[in-house]
């Protein structure tokens, strides 16, 4: 056996090596999908770039959260970690594989947005991310499809600006958006709803807010700060496809932001 033989077979065996570690990490790491879940664990989580609410780096606290709660879905903002600012480290990425999620990571770091994903236990169709008009920083609203008990879902997944201006203008383009997609809906984000704003009537005309909706009152539970609670900026709205059972915030500084969690389950 001359040498390139020898290299040839060593080539063979160490890309079957390679076959069978991907082999392995597809059937150890791909998510199971929940069967027939009579009811949904969804929750909006402002992750504020993977650090605590006294801006230590703590991936690890957010994933305790977010398995606290046992969630099926989760929304996340202040997600794009993946930049030379936050050590290229990827929070997506984390808690996908951490916690056995399908992920869709939302736009890439290069639209310079401050990053929106989506964590779910069913596998994700029809992804795709939409640029909102923002007169200051980028904002962006993702959707996806999931199929629940044979039902498509689609979830919409947004963080919006701080300027009265800026929500207004983002709010009703979200809405034009969602306006266009006939399956049940559910949309979560960090919307920066202050204690009194009317913008947030122009969702209620489409959409439940789950928290609202489940305590009867027309006042929202504040998300931030988890240090020192002022705004509810936080919220999970759905479609009138959606019954709620119980909404709540989850209390945690391992973000800014409280977690924001709702239980539902689809009308018969």
């Amino acid at each position: 056996m001359n040498l390139m033989q020898k290299i040839q077979i060593q080539l063979v065996v160490i890309l079957g090596v390679l076959i069978l570690l991907l082999a392995s990490y597809y059937v150890f790491f791909t998510p199971s999908i929940p069967e027939n879940p009579p009811t949904l664990t969804v929750v909006t989580y402002n992750v504020h770039q993977g650090l605590d609410a006294y801006g230590w780096n703590n991936f690890a606290a957010v994933a305790k959260v977010i398995k606290a709660l046992n969630a099926d879905i989760v929304g996340l903002q202040e997600s794009d970690t993946a930049r030379v600012t936050s050590a290229n480290q990827d929070i997506v990425h984390y808690l996908a594989e951490k916690l056995n999620y399908y992920a869709y990571y939302g736009p890439p770091t290069s639209e310079q947005t401050f990053g929106v994903a989506l964590l779910s236990r069913f596998p994700l169709k029809n992804t795709q991310y939409h640029l909102l008009e923002s007169p200051t920083e980028q904002r962006v609203l993702l959707t996806a499809e999931i199929t629940v008990n044979n039902t498509k879902i689609t979830i919409g997944v947004a963080h919006i600006g701080l300027t009265v201006e800026e929500r207004t203008i983002q709010t009703k383009e979200i809405l034009s958006i969602m306006q266009k997609i006939n399956t049940p809906k559910i949309l979560l984000g960090d919307f920066n709803y202050l204690p009194n704003s009317t913008v947030v009537t122009l969702v209620l005309q489409e959409f439940q807010d789950a928290y609202l909706t489940a305590h009867n009152t027309t006042t929202h539970v504040l998300t931030w700060s988890s240090t020192k609670p002022q705004e509810p900026n936080d919220r999970i709205f759905l479609s009138k496809h959606f019954i709620v059972l119980d909404s709540d915030i989850y209390q945690s500084t391992a973000s800014d932001h409280f977690p924001l969690y709702a239980f539902i389950k689809l009308r018969s």
